[in-house]
C-alpha cells in the first residue's frame, strides 16, 4: 500500500507537491510546515489541529493508504480545500 500522505497533515502528498518551499531540505510533502512561518500546513488548508504537531487531529486510517478518513472523500470524509491562507 502506497502512503499517499507521508506526513499526515490531512493533504495528499501530490498536493503537497516535492518542492521546497522553505528551503529546509525536506519536500513539501514531508514537511508539516512547508513554508516554515510557524503555522502547520493542516491548519493552513482547512483542517483541524488543536495540539500543533501538524497531524491532522483524530487521525483515523482504515484503509491504510495514509489518508485521514476525516479528509477522505471515498470514505465519507471532506478533502481540505487546500488554501494559502497567508
Amino acid at each position: 500500500v502506497v502512503d499517499e500522505d507521508i506526513d499526515n497533515d490531512g493533504i495528499p502528498n501530490d498536493a503537497d507537491g516535492g518542492d521546497d518551499a522553505d528551503g529546509d531540505g525536506l519536500p513539501n510533502y514531508m514537511d508539516r510546515d512547508s513554508d516554515n512561518d510557524g503555522v502547520t500546513d493542516t491548519r493552513e488548508a482547512g483542517g483541524t489541529d488543536n495540539n500543533g504537531d501538524g497531524v491532522i487531529d483524530n487521525f483515523v486510517d482504515a484503509n491504510n493508504n495514509g489518508i485521514a478518513d476525516s479528509v477522505e472523500p471515498g470514505l465519507g470524509g471532506g478533502a481540505l480545500p487546500v488554501p494559502d491562507t497567508d
